[in-house]
């Protein structure tokens, strides 16, 4: 191998490592705000439903920033845009460890939305253009991994008597040492260049519709409809997961008297089950087809929606809730990967940022309106709420597939 072939090679899997490491530390305040909800909600006196402010405040943010990423890459460039993304996550997590009152803390998630968003958009928009769904699935184990580690994170810190404001200064320090290392490194996160790896260039259209299955048809017309029902399917898985990660502590300990360390020990479980489905995918997915991998995993997801939504023995729910992780896992990345395939690589980039930004939406409004039905019913209505969007999810995706294959 020739010393500038080498050195290509170890440049890449630095900036590989590095996006890793990015999505690790964005994927610690999801994970954190299930198990900090409690807490955040008895210091500032606040009903169940009010996190649905918080996720609002910080969904809009995220949107507005992933529905503007194609234009602000083009601007500033995608380095510039990863780089203010990760200080702006940074910033405003430190203003949630230092808020004096919730409305402070809301408007503050704006900020913290906006940094998630600009990330989140420009990292997918860069591996979707330079590489195929294996390292990106990877990619996504990363953020579950980060999600993974938040709420044992955060549980330690309750346990031992710490208030929850310091998980949130721990994540705003990793996410200002990730904005360091884009600004050091912000020439080589261009997503128009192609960058060679595990020996051969990344995945084209071509070999992204092949693992799909072949049912994309480069010759069919893209309709604004087409894009429409991704979105909406995006919507749906984004909602589901943060739906699962941050009710189901609260339905464990305050509807169905599981003690604080069990709970928590087991929303985290949710997110390292998430986490090994996409390192499951990430090492085995391409012996897949990505249409049958698809299929199953919403399939498990009625499963284990219903197992959540049983009452009587807290382990069959518990089962179910790693289910969902790990059903839940490849939907997002193996459908961003797609994405250049199904509908054409100029749109990608803009698309994939409206995607992103559905999938804000999704975070925002299901686990908000979880929260007002729980507020109506009882926290009870989180396993049928989770089974009817699985099965909404799913039927989406088929109207999707069927239209791809006309």
């Amino acid at each position: 191998m020739s010393t500038a072939r080498l050195s290509a090679d170890r440049s890449t899997f630095l900036i590989v490592a590095l996006a890793f490491a990015s999505f690790v530390v964005l994927g610690f305040p999801g994970g954190m705000l299930g198990i900090a909800w409690p807490s955040i909600r008895d210091q500032f006196v606040l009903s169940q439903d009010r996190v649905g402010a918080l996720l609002l405040a910080s969904q809009i943010g995220y949107i507005i920033s992933s529905f503007l990423s194609g234009r602000l890459t083009m601007a500033i460039g995608n380095g510039r845009l990863l780089t203010i993304g990760a200080l702006l996550g940074g910033v405003g997590l430190l203003g949630y460890a230092m808020a004096p009152v919730w409305a402070v803390m809301v408007g503050i998630g704006m900020l913290v939305g906006f940094g998630g968003g600009a990330l989140d958009s420009g990292m997918n928009a860069f591996f979707a253009m330079n590489f195929g769904p294996r390292l990106m699935n990877w990619l996504h184990a990363s953020f579950g991994l980060g999600s993974t580690l938040g709420p044992i994170l955060l549980t330690a810190l309750l346990v031992g008597g710490l208030s929850w404001r310091w998980g949130y200064v721990t994540a705003a320090v990793a996410q200002v040492v990730i904005a360091l290392a884009f600004l050091i490194t912000r020439s080589r996160w261009r997503t128009t260049e192609v960058i060679e790896t595990e020996g051969r260039p990344a995945a084209s259209v071509q070999s992204v519709s092949a693992q799909s299955g072949g049912a994309q048809n480069s010759s069919r017309e893209v309709t604004q409809f087409d894009i429409l029902l991704g979105i909406l399917v995006f919507f749906f898985i984004a909602g589901l997961e943060m739906t699962a990660g941050q009710w189901s502590f609260a339905l464990f300990t305050e509807s169905r008297d599981v003690e604080l360390a069990m709970a928590g020990t087991w929303v985290s479980i949710y997110w390292g089950s998430f986490t090994a489905g996409r390192v499951f995918f990430g090492i085995f997915g391409n012996r897949f087809s990505v249409s049958i991998s698809l299929r199953v995993s919403m399939l498990a997801l009625l499963i284990a929606s219903a197992m959540i939504w049983w009452p009587f023995s807290p382990w069959v729910s518990f089962l179910g809730l790693a289910i969902m992780g790990f059903g839940l896992a490849p939907l997002f990345p193996l459908l961003i990967s797609a994405t250049p395939a199904r509908l054409g690589r100029l749109r990608a980039a803009h698309v994939i940022g409206y995607q992103v930004g559905a999938a804000s939406l999704g975070i925002a409004i299901l686990p908000w309106l979880v929260g007002y039905m729980a507020e109506v019913w009882s926290l009870e209505i989180v396993g049928p709420f989770l089974l009817v969007c699985s099965g909404v999810m799913l039927a989406l995706y088929e109207w999707m597939e069927r239209r791809s294959r006309r």
